[in-house]
């Protein structure tokens, strides 16, 4: 889930690994089936994991409800369509910039620097390109905000960004 599969994929990729499993064509039948065997070493059916997980949903969903200064805080759905959105800016270079230097990170804090003190890269037709996703430091910096630390609150700031710049909706 923390590379941005929803549970629903996760249920696909399991069934469809059982059925492969089923025709004997894995040999090494370890590994993604231990997934769902729990605690007493029983394994578990995928609709009991799907009842269990929508129970635990409900469950969430009423203490949100309950406790309205949490509520709405975070929804898997609006964030990935949030994601979506977040992907879809042609070179976010700027954006990932500008997130760098607004955040509490000291980390992302001097790469920005670094990435904005860099000279422009002269390409081997003489051109020069002045973009900042084509300077050294900045693939570094992708791959920081692409952490699990960073990648929740990157996409938030950049689909607020987004709104008041009035690309989404």
């Amino acid at each position: 889930m923390n590379e941005g599969h929803s549970p629903d994929d996760i249920d696909a990729a399991y069934s469809n690994y059982v059925r492969w499993v089923e025709s004997d064509n894995v040999k090494n039948k370890m590994g993604l089936a231990s997934w769902l065997v729990d605690e007493n070493g029983f394994t578990r059916n995928n609709d009991e994991v799907k009842a269990k997980r929508a129970a635990a949903e409900m469950r969430g969903s009423a203490a949100q409800a309950a406790n309205p200064s949490t509520a709405g805080e975070f929804d898997p759905t609006d964030y990935r369509k949030k994601c979506q959105a977040v992907n879809m800016i042609d070179d976010d270079a700027e954006y990932r910039v500008q997130f760098a230097e607004q955040s509490d990170d000291e980390y992302l804090r001097r790469l920005a620097a670094l990435i904005r003190a860099e000279k422009p890269v002269t390409l081997g037709n003489g051109m020069v390109d002045d973009r900042l996703s084509r300077r050294p430091s900045y693939v570094i910096l992708w791959s920081q905000t692409n952490k699990k630390e960073h990648r929740r609150d990157y996409v938030l700031w950049a689909f607020k960004r987004l709104q008041t710049e009035g690309k989404v909706v």
